[in-house]
């Protein structure tokens, strides 16, 4: 049930679904599926299952730029 903040990329995420799932904005993904983001004005948060949770490997090619205000600090730290 864990929920990641609203964000976007600069680059690239790709995400490999391990165990579990999570939805976001665009859809379910599942054990097996891989979501790949290649438009920097796409803007999602993903939400883990409630009961099964999510294992995912994700690649990124920019750090994530957070929208909502209370995190957008974290944004601060991430730029390296």
């Amino acid at each position: 049930g864990v929920h990641t903040p609203q964000h976007h990329h600069k680059g690239r995420e790709i995400t490999l679904i391990l165990d579990g799932r999570y939805d976001d904005e665009y859809g379910t993904y599942k054990a097996g599926d891989i979501a790949i983001i290649d438009d920097p004005d796409v803007i999602h948060g993903p939400n883990a299952c409630q009961s099964k949770g999510c294992i995912a490997l994700t690649v990124t090619e920019a750090p994530l730029q957070f929208e909502q205000s209370r995190y957008k600090l974290i944004n601060l730290f991430t730029r390296f």
